[in-house]
């Protein structure tokens, strides 16, 4: 768990994103870009073969 955090944290650290955000539910309250960025970072976390 604490590497998946420390992950988080620094793929969020490299998209310029706020902290915070780790914080609040997926998609919650998110401008429209801010759920496109999270999209983003959901994808560098998780790291798929294959993305649509």
């Amino acid at each position: 768990l604490f590497d998946f955090q420390e992950k988080l944290l620094d793929r969020m650290q490299l998209l310029e994103m706020d902290p915070s955000f780790a914080e609040r539910p997926v998609n919650d309250g998110f401008s429209g870009g801010e759920k496109k960025r999270n999209e983003i970072l959901q994808m560098a976390v998780l790291e798929p073969a294959l993305a649509i």
